[in-house]
């Protein structure tokens, strides 16, 4: 927010593997953290850019888990 940018990167965890094993996180959880902090980020008037790091590893693996756009 220091920054003054117009637009923010959100980058998060999608690969469930990682959710839960890394991030010791549920999958539901994960979901909802990465909704609460894009929607804060909009509330800021800022422009999101999300990042699902090993968005095709998880989709792979399990694609049911991953974040519906």
């Amino acid at each position: 927010m220091k920054a003054g940018t117009p637009a923010a990167r959100y980058c998060r965890k999608s690969w469930d593997l990682h959710v839960t094993r890394n991030s010791k996180t549920e999958l539901d959880e994960n979901i909802a953290m990465i909704a609460d902090s894009i929607e804060y980020l909009k509330s800021m008037g800022k422009e999101v850019f999300f990042d699902a790091e090993h968005f095709l590893d998880g989709y792979k693996n399990n694609p049911v888990t991953q974040p519906k756009s």
